[in-house]
């Protein structure tokens, strides 16, 4: 099975050729019409890349961006931006917002499928095999191997003489000198 993608673009010829593309590159694909259908189906199931219209009809494309981006759980879903905004201003606005890519339309296929697989590749790579990594110089923590049943608001693990904090309410990481 492929990586799912969702595409939110309101123009239904737009969509439904760039859906085929997609499903003809083996990707599984979901399109959205508005904010409105495609924050419903965010709630069930979230997708491994969004693409995004910015002029929809009831909400613009930059501020569902920046709720994707302020939200721990869609936070690291990598999204491009999918538009007929082709200024300076606007593709700086969208990459600032949080966008992994910015395609003007019109758009060729090849090179959309192609930048599609090169962001889901940089993702797939940042994420490791195990899920969200982080790392501090040399020190690599993949968060989904180190679990804790500790009810706290902190947890910590000492490694190589630094204990390490992971406060649990806001992800913060940061190391200290062990006693």
């Amino acid at each position: 099975m492929g990586k799912w993608i969702y595409y939110v673009e309101d123009d239904t010829s737009i969509r439904e050729l760039v859906l085929y593309a997609l499903k003809t590159a083996e990707f599984q694909v979901m399109g959205f019409e508005n904010a409105a259908s495609f924050y419903k189906r965010m709630k069930e199931q979230q997708p491994d890349l969004i693409l995004l219209d910015i002029m929809l009809p009831d909400e613009d494309g930059v501020s569902i961006l920046k709720k994707l981006k302020s939200r721990p759980d869609t936070e690291n879903i990598p999204v491009i931006m999918m538009t007929a905004k082709s200024s300076e201003y606007d593709k700086v606005l969208g990459l600032d917002s949080g966008a992994d890519d910015y395609i003007t339309k019109p758009f060729g296929v090849m090179e959309r499928i192609s930048r599609v697989k090169a962001v889901i590749r940089r993702s797939d790579r940042s994420k490791g095999s195990a899920g969200e990594v982080l790392k501090i110089g040399e020190l690599v923590l993949d968060c989904l191997l180190y679990t804790s049943d500790a009810a706290d608001e902190e947890d910590s693990v000492d490694l190589g003489g630094r204990r390490i904090i992971k406060k649990k309410k806001n992800r913060e990481i940061k190391s200290i000198p062990s006693d």
